[in-house]
């Protein structure tokens, strides 16, 4: 090899390093001295390396474009392209008159009319556009246009599905700048019309979601290589979630085959089964491809939680909202299988990009930035078991809910499909289920579940439905329902309202206020039921007063109540809490405002079902009242409380002295919170919980172990 044409050779390499700006930081600039290493490898040597370098250069370029959506690659429709353009007229000087965006049939336009001839303009993608939202970004630059716009008009029924955003950014000037916000990157189509004079940009809108198989392709040319893979979350509260997994080929997309079913257990080539994470899947079938060994694919995983993540060369787990894990089924004779375990049934969307195909799994919560919060627990037998809670993306909190079908040992997510319930985050959501199936989440709303926490849906008819009064409490046994709301409109001076009980009785479907109403104080209530005829109903406020607390109970099913005395002196009544093993044993925590992590504390005990109390003022002072349970084993029984700012106490002598359980865990000693529950369904089983970690026993308390909330999948 000549040393001109090693020269040459380098400074073409050094051309084409440069043009690779979306390689990670530091590999180009180790691509450049692997160019300039001549002299310490032979020539055969030196071209292997060169080659070695373009290749990987190429590879990794494309992973990284095809992540990046649509921009940059090759359009598939006539006309549009994702290059900046400019025309018009640049001596001309013309009013505008207004901007329109309408959507039209299979895309969005963007028009901006004026009275005069187009003047000269700029339209450049760029990487960014604050302060509007979207993840595709363009900027249209008008020149000497003579005053501002009369308005911008977007309609809302039926609106734009892809530009979320058309704004004006500077001043009239020389030259005046809009922003187009995009639901996602995407090609665009400039045309200047006449009568009357328009600029227009259009955008394609994506395909829509579809439950059925779907195909495609290029079924003439061939064939074609397999170049990367890529998964992540994609979407935005405004145009919905979903979880985006994208193939990228050498040439064109080949021949697809895109298969929905109804679980997640797969047959491969030889076969045999296997079964994917998740409970539903979709299967993926691609004809005349050329790759024999993956292992030179490209992977990206764009997950939160890498180290939570499987990876190999025919297997990964990214573990988004839907996309659980993608394995490969088969690979002979130019046909790849994939399969695609998903966390639900989700409907699919299908974008044939030219050179990439993308499938989009509609997902109605985005994946969590970060541990899950966990807020409350229900479990109405020893092993289904569900955990409330919250998870945070970019600067949003979503509400989000994971099952338990083996007492706590593992978890799974049960998506939101309701945005209206997965955005409305709030400290007054409540948990409750009745059985493996029946639940109810409740607070800001009522909604109810007959799937163990799949969908839900707000209750058929009665007066409480979606806008009405927060629900304080609620207790369901059989088809009879309690619940306690908040009065709607209250004209009375503040705070002398008292909330009001509802009852139901087919199940929820219906409910009315109860004939008889139970003295209710405050605005702070629990219900504690024991059976279906007998319950208590406990109230309090958070400031001292001569009727700081109430409880009321009744054992005829909630037709009558009888006001008991009231239990907690006024000093420790701002935080109280209830809890019975049956009709007579009945415990309840009264706690005093809280300061510096303490709090005082009574425990308050009843063996006649409310009649008759025995006060014993020693429980710990560490730590703010949270959550109280009663066990039985046949030692005796054994009390619980969880305190916030403390740890999780249990007495075993009636409350005279209390002792901290022992919890093993990961995360145990990060819990600054302290403990937001505990529950006990028998005399052995048991679950409590700290904001990151789930705990469970067996064996009546003796010992916990614990799940971070952030492995629930």
């Amino acid at each position: 090899m000549s040393n001109g044409f090693e020269k040459d050779l380098r400074n073409h390499l050094h051309r084409e390093a440069a043009r690779a700006n979306d390689l990670p930081s530091g590999l180009p600039s180790r691509i450049r001295r692997g160019i300039d290493s001549g002299g310490r490898f032979t020539p055969i040597q030196q071209l292997a390396v060169v080659a070695t370098m373009v290749i990987f250069v190429a590879a990794v370029g494309v992973l990284i474009v095809q992540l990046k959506g649509a921009r940059g690659s090759q359009p598939a429709h006539p006309g549009y392209t994702c290059a900046n353009r400019s025309g018009g007229d640049p001596n001309a000087s013309s009013n505008l008159q207004i901007v329109r965006v309408t959507p039209e049939g299979g895309f969005d336009r963007v028009t901006f009319e004026f009275d005069g001839p187009i003047p000269g303009y700029r339209v450049d993608q760029v990487d960014s556009l604050a302060p509007t939202e979207g993840s595709g970004f363009l900027h249209v630059s008008l020149r000497n246009i003579s005053s501002p716009v009369s308005g911008i008009v977007t309609p809302v029924d039926p609106g734009p599905r892809l530009v979320t955003e058309v704004r004006q950014l500077t001043a009239p000037a020389e030259w005046t700048v809009f922003g187009i916000s995009l639901a996602r990157p995407t090609c665009n189509r400039v045309s200047q019309l006449q009568n009357a004079t328009r600029l227009v940009i259009d955008f394609v809108t994506p395909a829509t979601f579809t439950c059925n198989t779907t195909a495609g392709g290029n079924q003439a040319d061939g064939p074609f290589t397999l170049t990367g893979i890529g998964v992540q979350p994609e979407g935005n509260p405004e145009t919905g979630f979903y979880d985006h997994l994208a193939l990228s080929f050498d040439s064109a997309v080949p021949p697809y085959a895109v298969i929905p079913q109804n679980s997640a257990t797969f047959t491969r080539y030889d076969g045999t089964t296997v079964t994917l994470a998740g409970s539903s899947g979709v299967r993926l079938k691609l004809g005349n491809v050329r790759n024999t060994d993956l292992s030179k694919v490209g992977w990206i995983l764009a997950t939160t939680m890498p180290e939570l993540v499987k990876a190999s060369p025919t297997d990964f787990t990214p573990k988004l909202s839907q996309i659980k894990e993608v394995a490969v089924l088969g690979n002979s004779q130019g046909t790849i299988q994939f399969g695609i375990g998903l966390a639900s049934a989700a409907c699919i969307r299908v974008i044939d990009q030219g050179k990439t195909l993308v499938i989009d799994f509609k997902s109605p919560v985005p994946v969590a930035q970060g541990p899950v919060q966990v807020r409350e627990l229900s479990f109405p037998d020893a092993l289904h078991g569900w955990a409330l809670g919250t998870a945070s993306k970019g600067q949003t909190t979503y509400l989000i809910l994971a099952r338990t079908t083996d007492g706590g040992a593992t978890w799974h997510y049960l998506p939101f499909q309701d945005p209206s319930i997965a955005n409305a985050v709030g400290t007054s959501w409540h948990i409750l289920f009745a059985d493996a199936q029946v639940g109810w989440l409740y607070g800001p709303h009522l909604y109810v579940t007959h799937d163990g926490g799949t969908t839900w849906a707000a209750p058929q008819s009665g007066p409480v439905s979606v806008g009405l009064p927060p629900l304080l409490a609620l207790s369901v046994s059989g088809d009879s329902g309690w619940a306690v709301t908040a009065v709607q409109e209250c004209t009375a001076p503040a705070g002398s309202c008292p909330p009001v009980l509802l009852v139901s009785s087919d199940g929820d479907r219906g409910w009315t206020v109860a004939a008889q109403q139970p003295r209710i104080v405050g605005r702070l209530a629990q219900i504690v039921r024991v059976s279906h005829d007998v319950g208590w109903i406990l109230s309090w406020r958070h400031y001292a007063a001569s009727d700081s607390s109430s409880l009321a109970v009744t054992h005829d099913g909630g037709v009558t109540w009888h006001t008991l005395t009231t239990p907690c002196p006024p000093a420790t009544s701002f935080e109280d809490r209830m809890a019975a093993i049956d009709d007579r044993t009945i415990w309840i925590i009264c706690g005093s405002q809280p300061g510096a992590g303490e709090k005082e504390k009574q425990l308050i005990t009843s063996t006649d079902g409310g009649l008759q109390w025995s006060h014993h003022p020693n429980p710990p002072a560490s730590g703010y009242v949270q959550s109280l349970a009663l066990s039985g084993p046949t030692s005796g029984l054994v009390g619980w409380l969880a305190a916030t700012r403390g740890p999780l106490y249990a007495t075993t002598d009636g409350g005279r002295t209390w002792s901290p359980a022992i919890l093993v865990g990961t995360q145990v000693g990060q819990a600054g919170a302290g403990m937001i529950e505990v529950i006990f369904t028998d005399a052995l089983h048991g679950w409590a919980a700290t904001s990151t970690e789930v705990f469970r026993t067996s064996d009546g308390g003796l010992h916990w172990t614990g799940v971070p909330a952030e492995a629930l999948e």
